[in-house]
């Protein structure tokens, strides 16, 4: 009885190790695709390439890393860092486990941070000078109103010190593949892209509307009513009900900042 009970604790034991954290840390500079050639723009080689866009979305706040693909590149955590690692693994190699924490916060800059629905938090670019040409990626219902927070909301100290963009030109797709969440993220591919068009926002610390052109709405409309009419067929999607738009923002202009260059922006959602 007693070797019963201890194998089924060791079974126990195995099943917890199995699902050990495994996520990886954010770092700055990561692109959608490849960086492109110097002097290409990137929404450009976005848009050329979006059948080979696949974007991985977390199901868990404990995985902001999966966002990591969302922009094409995103500031390198600057504040005191947690504790890196909070264990060992088991097995060949013994490998340390990362902390969940210091995962976090090595993406406190990333697209996740943009659609935390927390205005105290922001995504921000991770390139030299202002971020202009740089491009961040957010999954939302286009038919639905949608507001934006510009800047970093923390407080207008911060808002003030850092840049805010001032015009911006948005880009929408339209996802036509889908699989389903598996234990930690889900994955939408083969874009399909729609228009884009040029928008100026204004400098305050709020939220502020963030209207989308007619032309992207029409072509949003027609394209789901296509995936509709001819079925699922090999996808996951679920095209009468699922948000399958994203908008890629691209920063043409900013308010400067009054100390640093990094652009950043705090919310996006609807």
């Amino acid at each position: 009885m007693k070797k019963i009970i201890l194998l089924i604790l060791l079974l126990m034991v195995m099943n917890i190790e199995s699902q050990e954290y495994d996520a990886s840390p954010c770092y700055s500079g990561l692109s959608l695709i490849g960086r492109p050639k110097y002097g290409t723009v990137y929404s450009e080689f976005l848009i050329k390439n979006s059948e080979k866009l696949e974007l991985y979305e977390p199901v868990s706040e404990d995985y902001p890393n999966y966002y990591n693909s969302w922009a094409s590149s995103i500031l390198k955590a600057d504040t005191k860092s947690p504790q890196k690692y909070k264990g060992f693994s088991q097995g060949e190699g013994n490998p340390k486990l990362l902390n969940p924490e210091y995962v976090k916060w090595s993406c406190q800059y990333s697209p996740s941070s943009l659609i935390d629905k927390d205005p105290r938090t922001a995504w921000s670019e991770g390139v030299p000078g202002d971020g202009i040409g740089e491009v961040v990626i957010v999954r939302i219902d286009i038919t639905k109103p949608i507001k934006i927070w510009n800047g970093f909301g923390r407080n207008e100290k911060l808002y003030k010190e850092n840049n805010r963009p001032k015009k911006i030109k948005i880009h929408g797709f339209v996802a036509l593949d889908c699989s389903p969440a598996a234990m930690s993220f889900a994955s939408y591919s083969r874009f399909r892209y729609m228009d884009s068009y040029e928008y100026e926002l204004s400098d305050k610390n709020s939220y502020q509307p963030l209207t989308i052109s007619n032309s992207i709405l029409k072509k949003y409309y027609n394209t789901k009513d296509e995936l509709v009419s001819k079925g699922k067929g090999e996808s996951f999607c679920n095209f009468s009900d699922e948000v399958l738009s994203f908008l890629v923002i691209e920063i043409s202009s900013v308010y400067k900042g009054s100390k640093y260059s990094d652009t950043l922006i705090s919310e996006i959602t609807n």
